[in-house]
């Protein structure tokens, strides 16, 4: 079975501008501490290519403009496959999320740079390479076989759309 790894947190980059455009407004609202596990000093260039195990990647990319909907649609794109995900599993930071619902965003939609899409027929042994390396990678999704690109939230199941436009544009 192939299954979905997420890595690290998703709108991470997003929020992170977000917060540069809006910090005297959103200090009025957080204390720093919130903002500083919203905005982690890290870098967004990592390349964790490098980590993938040979012969099981099937595919390895990082999000990045659109955030994890759109990285989801271009990853069943370029494998020809659907999905299933389990949005509970994918990793986002509880910070990230208050912030982005004090201004109606989706993180979702919002810019993931430094987060990644993999596809892989290991992720036990693809999800322990990457902890060894201080990555943290989470289980999302299963690949599906059908065309359907489905995302779970509990008993809800809703249909991937095409990729909106990355919420970062209401900032810009």
């Amino acid at each position: 079975m192939k299954e979905i790894l997420v890595t690290e947190s998703v709108a991470l980059s997003g929020i992170s501008e977000i917060i540069d455009i809006k910090r005297d407004e959103i200090s009025k609202k957080y204390p720093d501490r919130i903002i500083k596990k919203a905005k982690p000093d890290v870098s967004f260039e990592k390349d964790m290519s490098g980590f993938f195990l040979p012969d099981h990647t099937f595919y390895g990319k990082p999000m990045g403009e659109g955030g994890f909907f759109a990285g989801l649609w271009y990853m069943a794109d370029a494998l020809k496959c659907g999905f299933t995900v389990d949005m509970r599993r994918v990793p986002v930071i509880q910070e990230v999320i208050e912030i982005c619902e004090m201004y109606n965003v989706n993180p979702y939609i919002l810019e993931s740079k430094g987060a990644w899409l993999i596809v892989t027929d290991e992720s036990e042994k693809q999800r322990e390479i990457f902890l060894q390396n201080n990555i943290n990678a989470t289980v999302a999704g299963v690949i599906e076989e059908s065309n359907d690109k489905k995302l779970i939230c509990g008993e809800r199941i809703r249909f991937l759309d095409r990729p909106a436009p990355d919420e970062l544009r209401k900032f810009r």
